[in-house]
């Protein structure tokens, strides 16, 4: 388990634009992270397949926009597992440092 990752992912800029939605994650985009990161969650190692809550698809695995309203970039995402994915959203909702920035 990677603790410094994690905390490192409940971090956001003070001087964030809530205004910018953040961009979708492209389909050659979800194949690179999947290399770079071996379809496996970054934080806890588990393995297996993304997932797409907006489309209803199944899969153990999350794409994160490390800055939300960032690019949707191999530099600014990285691949959780759902129980991660959902634990730094947890963590950034209940700090009150993040709110939900929808897709363009």
């Amino acid at each position: 388990m990677d603790y410094d990752l994690f905390l490192n992912l409940v971090w956001i800029p003070d001087n964030l634009d809530r205004s910018i939605k953040k961009e979708k994650i492209s389909k050659e985009l979800r194949i690179k992270l999947g290399e770079r990161d071996n379809k496996s969650c970054r934080v806890c190692g588990l393995k297996g397949e993304y997932g797409n809550p907006g489309f209803d698809l199944p899969g153990k695995l999350a794409i994160h926009h490390i800055i939300p309203n960032g690019n949707g970039t191999l530099d600014n995402t990285i691949t959780l597992c759902r129980y991660c994915h959902n634990a730094v959203h947890a963590l950034l909702y209940a700090s009150g440092k993040w709110r939900y920035v929808p897709m363009k």
